[in-house]
């Protein structure tokens, strides 16, 4: 077997089977002035790394409790309302709408 075809069939092991998703977030809203603990609820999410973004600002805390469970702290916000939520991964990311309200 060529090196190029052993590199192809290891890219592909490595590769992850499904992108992340984000179902639900508890409790689905926080003070605009931040520092709230939430979680979210999904699948695939990163056992070791994973970015949070809320309406465009990155959440100061995000652990990783299991694939599918997120523990974020909030970053403030200028806007009450519901929120965008971005969360990266070193393989995807995920955005999920109308799951996050700012009070």
């Amino acid at each position: 077997m060529k090196a190029s075809a052993v590199f192809l069939v290891l890219a592909a092991c490595a590769s992850p089977t499904t992108a992340p998703s984000i179902e639900k977030v508890r409790p689905p809203w926080g003070p605009m002035t931040g520092g709230t603990t939430i979680e979210l609820l999904g699948n695939d999410f990163d056992p070791d790394v994973n970015r949070v973004f809320i309406g465009g600002r990155e959440a100061p805390v995000a652990r990783t409790i299991d694939e599918q469970h997120l523990e974020v702290v909030i970053p403030p916000s200028d806007l009450a309302g519901d929120a965008e939520i971005l969360v990266v991964t070193p393989h995807d990311n995920v955005i999920a709408t109308d799951k996050f309200r700012y009070s």
